[in-house]
């Protein structure tokens, strides 16, 4: 027999019998719900990847800020011309 707790101060016993056929009902759907989530699944589903976080140099951190500090917006033109001394792509220098 194990002991089973329940909300705080209540426990119940049940025997091992009782407790898989818990388990294999909680892992069962009900045909009303064939969509229902099943708590005791540990398999998860797998996670998408993301893309790796561009790394600026120096060089390129610096031109930028220079930029900015003079210039808030960019035109489409002066945004592929920066993109394009500096090496980026141009939505790397949008801001």
């Amino acid at each position: 027999m194990k002991t089973l707790s329940i909300q705080r101060s209540r426990s119940i016993v049940l025997s091992s019998e009782s407790i898989t056929r818990f388990l294999t009902l909680a892992n069962t759907p009900s045909p009303s719900e064939p969509h229902a989530v099943n708590l005791f699944n540990s398999r998860q589903p797998p996670k998408k990847k993301r893309k790796s976080r561009t790394a600026f140099t120096n060089h390129q951190i610096f031109e930028l800020e220079k930029r900015f500090l003079y210039q808030k917006y960019l035109s489409p033109a002066d945004r592929d011309e920066l993109a394009q001394n500096l090496g980026l792509s141009n939505a790397q220098v949008r801001w």
